[in-house]
């Protein structure tokens, strides 16, 4: 899911601070599981791919958090050019927490020479 950009989200702020630029050319990548059994075939690099080509031609960059226990998910990131902004810590239920990462693709979408305007 593809999201615009709110000045209270954790990756925004973790963002602007790295890149002082507009939140308003800002789209956050959430909620983007893949099922087990697809795992491992490409569909989550395919999922991913499509979304910065997406926000790309609507001029905008791309960031998202992601929960450091999802491993994978961090190298798949880091394999399609995102940028380590910082850390976030989630909390929810009772006292519980969840430590994320915060990625961004800064460069306009990888593999295409042509690069994401910048706001």
């Amino acid at each position: 899911m593809l999201l615009r950009a709110m000045a209270s989200d954790d990756v925004v702020r973790s963002w602007r601070g790295r890149t002082g630029r507009d939140i308003s050319r800002l789209a956050i990548l959430a909620r983007l599981f893949v099922d087990p059994a697809a795992r491992r075939l490409g569909a989550g690099r395919r999922l991913v791919t499509d979304v910065l080509s997406h926000a790309s031609g609507l001029g905008c960059s791309v960031a998202l958090d992601v929960m450091m226990k999802d491993q994978a998910a961090i190298r798949l990131y880091e394999s399609l050019g995102a940028q380590h902004l910082g850390g976030v810590c989630h909390h929810y239920g009772e006292g519980q927490a969840e430590p994320a990462a915060v990625y961004a693709w800064l460069d306009g979408v990888p593999g295409n020479r042509a690069q994401a305007r910048r706001p």
